[in-house]
């Protein structure tokens, strides 16, 4: 059931006074994140912890982890909170870590799993902050990888699920204005202006 601030028109969502239309359905979702559980049982971690960063990254971390679990990889599972939109379309660069992961990291196999990377900052502050825990290797996994939008050089991703132009995205995880209903969407939707 849609919340009443988002009703759909044709083939377009409307959420307040901003019109969305669609880019990823959500059979190529599960197709993409598929592709990434692939890209991870070949890359013969041991046991990793799976750490989904709260909260639009969980939504891929669930799905990443049924496909994972029907493979048969033996992993563990955590979360850890980061913030740096707000309530704004464009990350602010101020990262706040409000959530720890409670699971010691201490010689593992980490892969951080979020639902988009951008400016990369988040990312960066992560690996800073899971360094310090000295785990056997520290490998990031975005869902979406937005093209031309990255503020950290040198930053190398394990692999990402689908690469996009620098658009406003919403679904999957992806909210707008803190409205959770946009999350949950299944299919992504990008902003029009």
């Amino acid at each position: 059931m849609m919340s009443k601030l988002i009703f759909q028109s044709n083939n377009s969502l409307h959420v307040g006074d901003a019109v969305f239309v669609p880019l990823i359905s959500q059979q190529e979702i599960n197709a993409a994140v598929r592709d990434v559980a692939l890209k991870i049982m070949k890359s013969k971690l041991n046991e990793p912890i799976i750490i989904g960063v709260l909260q639009g990254g969980v939504y891929f971390q669930n799905l990443l982890e049924k496909h994972l679990f029907h493979m048969g990889l033996d992993f563990e599972s955590d979360i850890v909170g980061l913030s740096s939109y707000g309530d704004s379309e464009v990350s602010s660069g101020d990262i706040e870590l409000y959530q720890h992961c409670s699971l010691p990291i201490d010689g593992r196999d980490v892969i951080i799993v979020d639902d988009i990377a951008d400016t990369l900052l988040s990312f960066q502050a992560l690996r800073t902050v899971l360094s310090a825990q000295n785990p056997k290797s520290l490998n990031f996994i975005p869902f979406l990888k937005k093209r031309g939008t990255a503020l950290v050089e040198d930053f190398e991703l394990m692999c990402f699920g689908l690469e996009i132009d620098p658009l406003f995205v919403i679904g999957f995880g992806l909210d707008y204005k803190k409205i959770q209903e946009t999350r949950k969407l299944r299919d992504i939707y990008y902003k029009i202006e």
